[in-house]
């Protein structure tokens, strides 16, 4: 998609969130309604709860980056590319036969790509 990019990941987190709040507050709603509901209230409540939290944990886990090849790109290039992957680089400057200066060495990146 050109210009502004779909957000499943979004959608399901407001989803799941308005979907917990929406449980709590019908556990809120039901000893008005009802004279004994404490199973249901609490089993809503609960089940809103735990969806509200697992929301909440997802959001502020932090999320796992594929590290992209460097190989053989130019230092610039592969500054570019991490910071544009979410990582920080962190060149080691070292000297190997046959390798242009002022490019990756291959198979020198650490962590490995993947």
């Amino acid at each position: 998609m050109s210009g502004a990019e779909f957000d499943l990941i979004g959608l399901v987190r407001a989803f799941v969130l308005s979907l917990g709040a929406g449980l709590i507050a019908r556990a809120t709603a039901i000893p008005i309604v009802e004279r004994r509901p404490w199973k249901r209230v609490v089993t809503l409540a609960i089940t809103g709860g735990v969806l509200v939290l697992t929301v909440v944990i997802f959001t502020l886990w932090p999320s796992l980056v594929t590290v992209p090849r460097l190989d053989g790109l130019s230092r610039a290039e592969a500054e570019d590319l991490l910071s544009k992957s979410g990582l920080t680089p962190d060149p080691k400057p070292q000297h190997a036969g046959g390798v242009e200066a002022g490019r990756i060495v291959p198979n020198s990146q650490k962590p490995k790509p993947g």
